[in-house]
């Protein structure tokens, strides 16, 4: 049986898609995410998950202890009275090993994957509120293999962060297929790369044109030379970033970029209603859609989770809400860029860059090590 795909292209329309699922939920819910927020639409989902809890559905919570560090860790007190399991990952405040990644599975059935953090902020229609997001809801195969992946993460998440565990890749063999309709791919700290990166990495030596919705884009060396390699074989590239952005240093560091990208021969657009926080990589033959950014912590220390949609009609739809994007961005031009890069902006971009690209991953591997 193919599984079916339901685009959801902001965040309103993703969290009106969640909740009936949660209220129909009648054996599991599994549900992870970075960010929780005590205020809706956070609140509603506790609501649910203790509701689904007390009529005997298994529910498996897992939240990432940094992302929602001001969470108390009593507000899970009543679903754990219900019988959910709730787990922080890695409860350590110094960790630099954080889960990034944002799923919702109901029955092994219906899955959501997207970057919707569950807070206030991701609510809205991205244009007169809210960032703006994209997210899928997947039902069949697929939905069983994203239920598989949480499992492997969830049961490492209740037995510590001792540092062989930290270095191993926790979602092998690469990847967790659910073929023809495309694959779940995982992402995370280790010796090897991950699913993710080498399935990037194929996807970008074979496609023809590429299109890019990301919040933070400052990709390893390797990625953006794959990706300024589609531009100069003759393929187009689109790239839309924040115009703001809630991240002013990845920002910053992003922008560092542009001289280089639109030499090139890429696009680059600012997306300009509100703060975009999409995740969205479209090739000629597949999508990419979950919650992994284009830069260095996200492909190479953080897990992350990106769903590969196969197919022209996976393709076609995705593009349509590129589109929709991208009639509200401003392109960067050079002669635009020349005149607002003063002195003490190139400083910033240039400074910016060397912490997020170079400082943050040092730091990180030598706290690995500890």
């Amino acid at each position: 049986m193919p599984s079916r795909i339901q685009w959801l292209p902001t965040g309103d329309g993703f969290f009106d898609a969640v909740l009936p699922a949660l209220r129909a939920a009648a054996q599991s819910v599994r549900l992870e995410t970075y960010i929780f927020s005590s205020l809706s639409p956070g609140a509603e989902i506790l609501d649910e998950l203790v509701a689904a809890a007390r009529r005997g559905v298994r529910v498996h919570v897992m939240v990432d202890f940094l992302g929602s560090y001001g969470l108390a860790d009593e507000f899970w007190n009543p679903l754990r009275s219900a019988g959910g399991d709730f787990r922080w990952f890695n409860p350590r405040r110094l960790s630099p090993i954080r889960n990034h990644r944002k799923s919702i599975i109901c029955d092994d059935r219906i899955a959501f994957v997207g970057g919707c953090n569950l807070a206030p902020e991701y609510t809205g229609d991205g244009i007169t509120s809210g960032f703006r997001e994209v997210a899928v809801q997947i039902e069949g195969p697929m939905a069983t293999a994203l239920a598989s992946s949480f499992d492997a993460l969830f049961k490492r998440a209740s037995i510590g962060n001792r540092r062989w565990r930290l270095l191993s890749r926790l979602d092998q063999p690469l990847p967790i297929a659910a073929r023809p309709q495309g694959a779940v791919l995982s992402g995370g700290p280790g010796l090897r790369r991950s699913s993710l990166v080498v399935e990037l990495h194929r996807d970008l030596s074979r496609t023809g044109n590429l299109d890019i919705l990301t919040p933070y884009f400052l990709p390893p060396l390797r990625v953006r030379m794959a990706i300024q390699k589609v531009a100069r074989r003759g393929g187009r590239v689109r790239l839309v970033l924040p115009g703001k952005s809630d991240v002013a240093l990845s920002q910053l560091a992003a922008q560092s970029l542009y001289r280089r990208l639109i030499r090139a021969g890429i696009e680059v657009y600012e997306y300009q209603p509100q703060i975009l926080h999409a995740k969205l990589l479209c090739f000629d033959h597949t999508v990419y859609v979950g919650s992994c950014n284009l830069d260095v912590r996200s492909l190479r220390i953080n897990h992350e989770l990106m769903a590969r949609l196969d197919g022209p009609t996976a393709v076609n739809e995705s593009r349509d809400i590129f589109e929709s994007v991208l009639q509200k961005s401003q392109r960067i031009t050079p002669q635009a860029l020349s005149i607002r890069r003063t002195f003490l902006t190139r400083l910033k971009e240039y400074w910016s860059h060397f912490l997020l690209a170079t400082v943050d991953p040092y730091i990180t591997y030598w706290l690995i090590k500890k």
